[in-house]
C-alpha cells in the first residue's frame, strides 16, 4: 500500500495549508489509518529514546497494523495500532541488543549500532 499526501486548505487559521496522508488502495484513495505518531522518552524501565522518533502506523491487507520508523528496518505489528507500537518498542530494543552482542564481529555491525545509538540508550536506574 502506497502513501500519498493531499494538500488541503485550513479553516482554523493556524496554518494556511495542511498535509493529509492518504493510502492508495487498488484504484482509489482512502484516508490513512492515522497520521504519523511521535514516540519519545522511556521505552521501558531500562531503555529510553534519545530523540523523538516518528512512527508510521498502517493497516495491511490482512487487517494487521504495522508500526515503522524512518531510520531503521525495525517494525512492530499487532491487532491494534497500540499493539503494533508496543511491539515496535520491544523490537527496537531487541535489535539494539543483537547489534550490541555482535559489535566486535565486523565494522558494518558496529556502524549500525552507533547509528541506532543516536536514537536509543540504556537508562541508569
Amino acid at each position: 500500500m502506497e502513501t500519498a499526501f493531499a494538500l488541503s486548505a485550513s479553516t482554523s487559521g493556524a496554518a494556511p495549508y495542511s498535509v493529509e496522508p492518504w493510502c492508495i488502495a487498488g484504484d482509489h484513495l482512502k484516508p490513512a489509518i492515522s497520521p504519523p505518531k511521535w514516540l519519545q522518552g522511556r521505552l521501558d524501565a531500562e531503555w529510553e529514546l534519545v530523540v523523538p522518533v516518528v512512527l508510521h502506523v498502517e493497516q495491511d491487507e490482512d487487517g494487521e497494523f504495522i508500526a515503522t520508523d524512518d531510520f531503521s528496518t525495525v517494525y512492530g505489528n499487532g491487532r491494534t495500532p497500540e499493539e503494533a507500537i508496543t511491539d515496535y518498542r520491544q523490537s527496537l530494543i531487541s535489535y539494539y541488543e543483537v547489534l550490541e552482542s555482535h559489535e566486535r564481529d565486523n565494522e558494518p555491525t558496529a556502524r549500525l549500532l552507533r547509528r541506532l545509538g543516536r536514537y536509543l540508550r540504556r537508562t541508569h536506574t
